[in-house]
């Protein structure tokens, strides 16, 4: 899997990426009726959202979903024009945004998603906490998934309750341990891995071999368990890195 387009959060006159999400999910497009198209490497779901508060309510403000159909002939596919959101019908974007020559642009942020909705205010219901973030170190950059919080500069925790904003906490001092933390494990299971992978060699003629990857993976599960007691520490709830 390639890098993926993550989730934005406007906050504060700003734009963070959602970097990680403590309980359930946050959006999922299918209870709108959607279905999303994923047809774009750098975003296999298909839809790209963008949140924001109003007042201390949370709603998705912006949404970018690949929607297809078969086309007349059933020979192909065709863009699907989805349903109204909260009022709000979608734009194709090739017919929709023009440039100076009045021919429709795709050389854009979401191009290649072909519905766009915008200035939705879909309130969203949910509770547990969010991480997000900005100031991206470039020099951790993973071609490869979505990109974790302990990767960014500045991290923000907001806190809701049913849709509502009930805390929100700076995080950012906290990085850099939980970055060092965090890279001496991806540090050491990478030793591990290459220790394995020489112990495999010898696995079917070798008990001691056997024994030591066993060993080896019981070391990487315990180093990882603490790891994720020291964020669960540090935010007082669980989050994915």
């Amino acid at each position: 899997m390639t890098a993926q387009v993550s989730d934005v959060f406007h906050y504060q006159d700003e734009s963070y990426s959602l970097a990680a999400i403590s309980d359930g999910c946050l959006f999922d497009p299918s209870r709108l009726g959607l279905m999303p198209s994923g047809n774009i490497t750098s975003c296999w779901r298909g839809y790209v959202s963008e949140f924001l508060l109003l007042d201390t309510r949370l709603v998705l403000q912006n949404l970018y979903v690949n929607l297809y159909e078969h086309d007349n002939e059933g020979t192909g596919w065709q863009r699907l024009s989805g349903p109204a959101i909260n009022g709000v019908l979608p734009v194709d974007p090739e017919a929709g945004v023009k440039d100076d020559e009045g021919d429709g642009v795709e050389s854009i942020e979401y191009a290649g998603l072909n519905n766009w909705y915008e200035n939705l205010k879909y309130p969203i219901e949910y509770s547990g906490g969010l991480l997000i973030a900005t100031d991206f170190i470039w020099e951790l950059y993973l071609h490869m998934g979505f990109q974790p919080f302990w990767k960014y500069e500045r991290v923000v925790e907001l806190i809701f309750d049913k849709g509502r904003l009930i805390k929100e906490q700076d995080y950012s001092c906290q990085m850099q341990e939980i970055r060092l933390r965090v890279q001496a494990l991806l540090d050491q299971v990478h030793e591990l891995n290459e220790r394995a992978s020489e112990n495999d060699k010898l696995v079917h003629d070798s008990v001691p071999a056997l024994e030591e990857i066993e060993k080896i993976r019981a070391r990487w599960k315990k180093n990882g368990e603490i790891v994720e007691n020291y964020i669960k520490q540090t935010f007082g709830r669980n989050y994915s890195y």
